[in-house]
């Protein structure tokens, strides 16, 4: 009696996990030869004393991380809780569920993370990628604040523009800039200043406190698919350019993996399976990521977790538009082929760029969620899906 295993489809898959393996190898190994100078922090916790000073780099994993010293160059820390109260003199970079800066930040500062409190001082940029931003009174910020997220309120002071995507936009601070903004809704507050321009993208007129000073222009645009201004910004990323763009990547997939492309389909076919595992996958993840980074080790799975999870949420536009165009093209024409899956998904995708222009507050939010919570659970149902699978021949 012999057995031998079957190599169609297992094989290949054995070997790319293979090559996955001894590239995460590879990658640890030469770290430090990228962050020659650099220290690392690794622990449950770690803590930065006052009378500290870390002349490196300062790369930081673990579940909370306070900085009460000072580190002279960048700091680089993926934890779920950061506090710095002490000085950072280069630039701050977060990954975090919560961040907290009442110190003084000399550079730029870029968190991704759930809430983000400012108030101490950042002597550049504050970029953020989060769901609350809060810029208390008594901070200042020289730079610019970008920020895309579900809500910014500033009642400190920034040197130059307000800019970014914001559910929610209040300010009752001085603004020594522009304020140009995609909104849900923007509230001014009484001690509101703005030295520059206040152009805003709302379905809704903003609620001004009577006496506000806005020196520039004052505009409200409804949402248009050429964006706000006339620059290359505006050129490459309006909402009319991003939807090409979600349109050539979709396409692409579809050129290279058609396959794939059919397979994520059809994991929509059972949406409540997909909503639940989208949305453990949308709270999970980043926390995996999160814990990965807590050690030195795992530091590039991390990485690459992330950077796939947002890469995910982006091409979820393309999976659950693909399925929407399906649904609106005859059954008889769901051949299978490239052709049909180009149109279904050309047409799917239009369709969500339109909705996105239904002048009703918060509805373009909603949308973003259920796409994103749908395009998560197709992913995670396809990966169940792929798991290797051994046949036996007996003889």
């Amino acid at each position: 009696m012999s057995s031998r295993l079957t190599t169609s489809g297992a094989q290949p898959r054995y070997l790319g996990l293979a090559a996955c393996a001894i590239i995460l190898v590879v990658t640890t190994i030469a770290m430090p030869l990228w962050t020659n100078a650099a220290s690392f922090r690794a622990d449950t916790d770690v803590t930065i004393p006052a009378a500290e000073v870390v002349e490196e780099d300062l790369f930081v994993a673990s579940d909370t991380f306070l900085l009460d010293g000072t580190a002279e160059q960048d700091v680089f820390a993926g934890a779920r809780s950061v506090e710095i109260d002490g000085t950072v003199e280069d630039s701050l970079n977060v990954v975090s569920g919560e961040t907290t800066i009442s110190g003084s930040i000399a550079h730029s500062v870029r968190v991704a993370g759930g809430m983000v409190n400012v108030s101490g001082t950042i002597g550049g940029d504050l970029v953020v990628l989060s769901g609350f931003t809060t810029i208390a009174e008594g901070a200042t910020i020289d730079g610019d604040v970008h920020v895309f997220g579900g809500m910014l309120t500033v009642n400190g002071a920034v040197g130059d523009d307000v800019t970014g995507t914001i559910g929610v936009l209040e300010i009752d601070g001085d603004i020594a800039g522009d304020v140009r903004a995609d909104v849900e809704r923007l509230d001014l507050g009484n001690d509101a200043a703005i030295a520059g321009e206040l152009i805003y993208i709302s379905p809704v007129e903003a609620d001004i406190t009577p006496g506000v000073e806005v020196a520039g222009d004052f505009d409200r645009q409804s949402a248009a698919p050429w964006g706000m201004e006339s620059g290359p910004r505006a050129r490459f990323f309006s909402p009319l350019a991003r939807t090409v763009w979600l349109l050539v990547a979709g396409a692409f997939i579809i050129a290279i993996a058609p396959r794939l492309a059919t397979a994520l389909n059809e994991t929509l076919d059972r949406p409540l399976p997909a909503a639940i595992a989208g949305l453990l996958a949308l709270v999970s993840v980043p926390v995996l990521a999160i814990l990965l980074l807590a050690t030195v080790v795992g530091i590039p799975l991390g990485l690459l977790l992330l950077a796939g999870y947002i890469v995910a949420l982006y091409l979820s536009q393309v999976v659950v538009g693909q399925r929407l165009g399906a649904w609106l093209l005859p059954n008889r024409w769901a051949d299978g082929s490239r052709g049909h899956l180009l149109l279904s998904m050309t047409l799917g995708v239009l369709l969500l760029s339109a909705l996105r222009y239904v002048p009703v507050p918060f509805f373009d939010t909603v949308v973003n969620m259920l796409v994103a919570v749908a395009g998560l659970g197709a992913a995670v149902l396809l990966f169940g899906r792929l798991r290797p699978k051994r046949a036996v021949d007996r003889v």
